[in-house]
């Protein structure tokens, strides 16, 4: 491990204490904010994203009065509201308020229950976790040394990473339910189509009835006038033809507003595919968010775990002058015990890191088009990393997005992607990068009209042959994965 690497680290966890005590009454960063909505059937909720964390943090006055900073992160991307029906109570509970059941597959079904489990483990974790990082707070404030700093730290990492995976999980239902609003869409839009047609040909034979009642009535009424006609058969006839005009004109209603459903079903098929839309992005930018909270959690873990060796090891030094036999052996196996668990913490971060490495390495290749804003580029070589992740092979870069199928092939439309900050920790971008930058000056583009590299906001950059095997959640300190270039 590089000095610099170290005094990185000695920075971050000398500024734990206070960053933990500065959060300790902050509201969780991740919950499910319920709006009333204007129909009484639907319940809507979305999912807030974590925010960013100051980029400095005063430290305790009594104990270490001296400023601290802490790593600047860059704001992850903002997740779409999405409009569904998934309430979750306090202990992790699931309701959902809309029965979409019938609509969706048997494998969809049981996604979905399996979502709500993981909600439900994932709160319930989440509540461990603030409990762990409330004691760890409150060992800070009575010895703020380096090892009580570490652990809040390495509490603070858990919090973060309880959110996220309670944040993915509660995606992972709105997803589901989406999918089963739109196919409800889809079979209320079928079913007003039907409608629509029986009442139109429904219309179309009463208008011919009435055509024809109207051409008899006609010609007996001008039979009577020539002095050969039957007035009452004459009167009867028209009767019969008014009694089917108005029903002509009763079925003509009934069709323009069948007509009517029909475009309203229409439109409620666009706002449920635009809210599966959402709900997708929404689910890809919260498992990116949960997969790297995990690394980050490890990685705090075996740092936090370091930390409290080398004070055991130090200790240990410092009692072999003046303490009994009986003192130094007990400190001696305490630093032993130390040590030994800083290694199962190391290992755990290494494993951690060597399977988001072993993701992108083992991914499949393949050549997709790939949509960055208004931008398509098309044959772009990728290693698919997951449904929701693209490394692309020019660059390295890895795009955070979701596969669109059509009848010319899928898209894989880049709605963020892995970046890094200014001291080196990967993050979510936050924003789409330039064209160039993701996938190459050579790529071949077919732009939209009014769009170009310039449209994007300034990035930093990343470096070709390189693969971000993390990526940030909003506010986190995270590790970075580089592998090599066979050069």
């Amino acid at each position: 491990m590089s000095q610099s690497t170290l005094r990185s680290r000695r920075r971050r966890l000398a500024a734990a204490g206070a960053l933990a005590v500065s959060i300790a009454l902050a509201a969780p960063s991740v919950a499910a904010a319920q709006e009333t909505p204007d129909s009484t059937t639907t319940t809507s909720s979305a999912t807030s994203a974590p925010e960013s964390t100051s980029s400095e943090t005063p430290a305790p006055a009594a104990e270490t009065p001296a400023q601290t900073t802490t790593p600047t992160t860059t704001e992850a991307a903002p997740t779409p509201p999405v409009t569904g029906a998934v309430v979750v109570d306090e202990d992790g509970n699931t309701t959902i308020t809309i029965d979409i059941r019938p609509q969706l597959t048997d494998e969809q079904k049981a996604a979905l229950d399996n979502a709500g489990k993981a909600t439900k483990a994932a709160a319930e974790a989440l509540a461990k976790a603030r409990a762990a990082f409330e004691e760890a707070v409150a060992a800070l404030r009575d010895a703020a040394d380096p090892a009580a700093e570490a652990k809040a730290e390495d509490a603070k990492a858990e919090v973060e990473k309880a959110e996220t995976e309670e944040a993915k999980s509660i995606a992972e239902q709105e997803a589901i339910v989406a999918e089963g609003l739109a196919a409800q869409a889809e079979e209320d839009k079928k079913a007003a189509d039907e409608k629509a047609a029986a009442a139109q040909e429904e219309a179309d034979k009463a208008a011919a009835d009435a055509e024809a009642a109207a051409k008899d009535a006609d010609e007996k009424e001008s039979d009577v006038e020539a002095g050969t006609g039957d007035p009452t058969a004459a009167e009867a006839a028209r009767a019969d033809a008014d009694a089917k005009a108005a029903a002509a004109e009763e079925a003509r209603t009934k069709a323009d507003e069948a007509v009517k459903e029909v475009q309203d079903a229409a439109a409620a098929v666009g706002d449920a595919l635009a809210t599966l839309d959402a709900a997708k992005i929404t689910e890809a930018l919260q498992s990116a968010r949960a997969k790297v909270a995990a690394v980050v959690s490890a990685a705090v873990k075996a740092a936090s775990a370091q930390v409290a060796a080398t004070v055991a090891e130090e200790r240990a030094k410092a009692l072999e002058a003046t303490a009994s036999a009986e003192e130094k052996a007990a400190a001696e196996k305490d630093a032993a015990d130390a040590k030994a668990a800083a290694d199962e913490a190391q290992k755990e971060a290494d494993d951690a890191k060597a399977e988001q490495e072993e993701a992108v390495e083992n991914g499949e290749k393949e050549e997709t088009d790939v949509e960055i804003g208004e931008e398509t580029t098309e044959d772009v070589p990728v290693t698919v990393v997951d449904e929701n992740t693209v490394s692309v092979d020019a660059t390295g870069t890895q795009l955070i997005g979701v596969f669109t199928e059509s009848d010319t092939g899928r898209t894989f439309r880049a709605v963020d992607y892995f970046t890094t900050d200014a001291d080196g920790n990967p993050a979510v971008a936050g924003q789409l990068p330039a064209v160039s930058l993701a996938l190459g000056d050579g790529s071949s583009t077919t732009t939209a009209a009014g769009s170009s590299d310039s449209d994007s906001s300034v990035v930093p950059a990343v470096v070709a042959g390189v693969v971000v095997v993390g990526a940030a959640a909003a506010g986190g300190t995270l590790l970075v994965r580089r592998r090599r270039s066979a050069q």
